[in-house]
């Protein structure tokens, strides 16, 4: 069995998911604006570019980075008002 998964895994060579990726589909399925997605995407990708997040899960740095943008959204738009 355990032969049999490391052909198994050789073979696939299995890619992870880059966190802009999962960023753009929870902010197609939750309905977010561009601007939010496009920030979100920017974030996610400054976050791998320069390893700030570095062994952290994909879908961690996608949270992390939709946490920011969102949160950064919200004290922009109730200063602004």
């Amino acid at each position: 069995m355990g032969k049999c998964f490391k052909k198994c895994k050789e073979l696939l060579k299995f890619q992870p998911i880059p966190p802009s990726h999962i960023v753009e589909a929870v902010c197609q399925k939750l309905n977010f604006g561009p601007e939010i997605l496009r920030a979100a995407k920017i974030t996610a990708d400054n976050f791998s570019k320069h390893a700030l997040c570095e062994g952290k899960r994909p879908n961690t740095i996608a949270g992390v980075s939709l946490f920011m943008v969102l949160q950064f959204s919200r004290k922009y738009r109730q200063e602004s008002a």
